[in-house]
C-alpha cells in the first residue's frame, strides 16, 4: 500500500530520530501508530523516502495532537491487547512535544530551496553522523562511522493483518 515499499524503510527512519531524539516512545507503539497511519492512496503519495517520511512523520504528529492523554492502543494482531502499558501521560506528552518539534525541522529541511540550508537542517533531523546528499546530487556523505538502520526480517506486509484494510483510523 505505501509506495514503492517504503513502509520498512519509513518506519525505520521514524524509529531512528526517535532513538537520536531521546523521545520516550516504545516501539511497539510508534510502529503501530505509523501503521495506522498508512492510507489506500498512499501508493501515488510516497514518490520518494524524503516525501514519504514527511507525510507519515507529519501523520504521527497530527494523530498524537489530537489528544490530551494518551490514546487507547490496540495490538493490531491481537486486538483485545493494548500498548497503553508502555505509555503514561508524561511520556505521552513529551513523545508529543518532542515529534511536533521535529515536524517542524522536518518540513523546513523539506522545503528549503538552498541545499546547504536545507541539508542542515536535515542534520538537525538525523544528526551529523547519519548519510545525507551533498551539493552533488546524488553523492552521499559518509558517516564517520558505520551506519545501518537494521533488519526487517520480523516484517510481515499490512495486507496480512486480519483487520487492517491501509486505511487510517
Amino acid at each position: 500500500i505505501a509506495g514503492n515499499n517504503y513502509l520498512i524503510e519509513l518506519v525505520k527512519l521514524n524509529k531512528y530520530v526517535r532513538d537520536h531524539k531521546a523521545i520516550p516512545m516504545k516501539s511497539v507503539l510508534l510502529t503501530t501508530i505509523l501503521g495506522t497511519q498508512i492510507l489506500a492512496d498512499d501508493k501515488i503519495s510516497f514518490t520518494d523516502l524524503p516525501t514519504g517520511f514527511k507525510i507519515l512523520f507529519g501523520r504521527l504528529d497530527d494523530f498524537l495532537q489530537k489528544y490530551e492523554t494518551p490514546p487507547v492502543i490496540f495490538n493490531p494482531a491481537l486486538p483485545s491487547e493494548y500498548f497503553n502499558r508502555h505509555w503514561d501521560q508524561k511520556s505521552f506528552e513529551e513523545s508529543k512535544k518532542q515529534i511536533h518539534s521535529v515536524r517542524s525541522l522536518i518540513d523546513e529541511a523539506f522545503y528549503l530551496a538552498d541545499t546547504e540550508k536545507s541539508l542542515d537542517k536535515w542534520r538537525e533531523v538525523f544528526g551529523d553522523e547519519f548519510p545525507l546528499c551533498d551539493e552533488d546530487i546524488g553523492k552521499a556523505v559518509a558517516p564517520s562511522v558505520a551506519f545501518s538502520l537494521g533488519s526487517a526480517a520480523h516484517c510481515q506486509p499490512v495486507i496480512a493483518i486480519p483487520w487492517c484494510l491501509g486505511e487510517s483510523l
